[in-house]
């Protein structure tokens, strides 16, 4: 099949040597190697952290210091000590590497929220890399979060009918050229039609994959790992994207939750 670059992987907070995946992977010309991403919701606004308590930034435990709290990925509180995120954000890291904040919405502000250690990570089996879907982790705190937490959407939830509204929410850049923010964004976009996608991006697949987007907002690097929300439940983890973010207009590719519940669930009672 043919294969267009996607950015996956943006090194923000760790070495080289740790592959950390900073957001989501986005296509580039046929033929590039994958390009390293770029960062936030475009089109967002700024979110209040109590709005989405069960927000999570996934951090790089050494640079957890840093203006930017380590975060490299966004996270979803589906338990007391479960955190879903995107496989290619936890793909290659120990526990030890990692960090949970939580309640922290603008990432500068180290006196807000917790952070969390985390004792175990469980990569879908089936993950080999975005294009191929099972772009699924959990990550095991070692403690109660001690917050709300989202509800994992399921098949029974009617989620994904092209034009119901969601919520986009992550870290990641504003823009193709924009500084990097602390921040927490939100952004209002919509299921797309399934067709769109698989015109978009060749590897759209649209049992285990969902596109979602607006002709003002989309996911951009920075957001891998991070919620879409609709109806109140986790129904999509931001996977990749079409490089450079602009246009705006083109919708990026998540994870298909409802897909995956049982799989969660397991990790959940496990």
């Amino acid at each position: 099949m043919r294969r267009i670059s996607l950015w996956r992987r943006w090194r923000w907070a760790a070495p080289a040597a740790a592959a950390l995946a900073l957001t989501i992977a986005l296509i580039t010309p046929a033929g590039a190697a994958p390009a390293p991403p770029t960062s936030s919701v475009i089109g967002g606004s700024d979110a209040e952290i109590r709005d989405f308590p069960w927000m999570v930034a996934v951090s790089y435990a050494p640079s957890i210091g840093d203006q930017y709290s380590g975060m490299f990925c966004g996270g979803t509180l589906v338990a007391p000590r479960k955190v879903v995120t995107a496989a290619h954000c936890a793909k290659g890291l120990k526990p030890g590497e990692l960090k949970a904040v939580l309640g922290r919405g603008d990432l500068a502000d180290h006196a807000s929220g917790r952070v969390l250690d985390v004792s175990a990570v469980w990569i879908h089996p089936g993950y080999y890399d975005v294009w191929n879907g099972n772009d699924v982790a959990v990550l095991t705190l070692t403690e109660d979060a001690g917050a709300p937490v989202l509800p994992v959407g399921t098949s029974d939830d009617d989620l994904y009918r092209a034009g119901t509204p969601g919520t986009l929410l992550g870290w990641g850049l504003t823009g193709d050229h924009a500084p990097r923010i602390t921040h927490l964004q939100r952004g209002r976009v919509a299921v797309s039609e399934d067709h769109l996608c698989d015109v978009e991006y060749p590897d759209f697949d649209p049992e285990t994959m969902v596109c979602a987007g607006s002709p003002t907002t989309r996911q951009c690097k920075g957001d891998s790992g991070g919620p879409l929300v609709i109806n109140g439940r986790l129904a999509g983890i931001v996977s990749f994207g079409r490089e450079p973010c602009t246009p705006v207009k083109l919708p990026g590719v998540l994870v298909r939750v409802a897909k995956y519940a049982d799989d969660i669930r397991r990790q959940i009672d496990n």
